[in-house]
């Protein structure tokens, strides 16, 4: 688990698409009202179209298509689960390839569940995210890294995240995958609850 305010439901199996729309899949073991974070990763700049029911959180493009470049375009959107699941099919007119996941969380802080967010292209290595200040406690964090799987496989692998916050928990990585197409990109995704109000410095 996360804390009281909030549980750790599941991720989904990565998707990918050569191009065009991507049709996302639901985590196994969701239910109504569980909190639904689609992260997509794209090696282009075409902007995706979110489905109905979905609220963009961040969505920062670049134009960079080499995958020995460690940039790349990402969106990230949330959506409250309803009765039946949502429709996961993000669109686009063209683009090249892109990854996404979708990650669930269930807790008691769903009814508003976006407070703040962060968007960061980074030409190079990222050694720093910038810092959140959050409004409430038990804030859920979810942090996701759009990037070439060159960076990650041949650089650093991510393993694990620690916070130098006291109030941060641990992070948790909750999944990482990448494609093998040629113009390729990978996606990481990590998770944990800011205990307290307040930032939470640089991480």
């Amino acid at each position: 688990g996360l804390g009281s305010a909030w549980e750790f439901v599941g991720i989904s199996d990565a998707v990918t698409a050569a191009n065009g729309n991507i049709t996302l899949t639901e985590p196994a073991g969701v239910e109504q009202d569980d909190l639904l974070v689609a992260c997509i990763a794209a090696r282009d700049d075409e902007v995706f179209a979110l489905p109905v029911g979905w609220t963009a959180i961040e969505q920062v493009n670049s134009a960079v298509t080499s995958c020995s470049t460690p940039q790349s375009s990402c969106v990230m959107a949330y959506c409250v689960r309803g009765a039946s699941a949502p429709s996961f099919a993000f669109t686009r007119t063209g683009g090249d390839v892109a990854l996404g996941r979708v990650v669930a969380f269930r807790g008691n802080l769903v009814s508003s569940p976006l407070d703040v967010s962060e968007g960061e292209l980074v030409l190079g290595q990222l050694d720093t995210i910038p810092a959140l200040t959050t409004t409430g406690g038990d804030e859920l964090i979810v942090f996701m890294a759009a990037v070439s799987p060159y960076l990650f496989f041949g650089v650093q692998q991510p393993v694990a995240y620690q916070s130098t916050d006291p109030f941060l928990d641990e992070w948790v990585e909750r999944g990482w995958a990448s494609t093998t197409t040629g113009q390729d990109v990978g996606l990481n995704i990590v998770s944990g609850v800011k205990r307290t109000a307040g930032s939470t410095g640089a991480l």
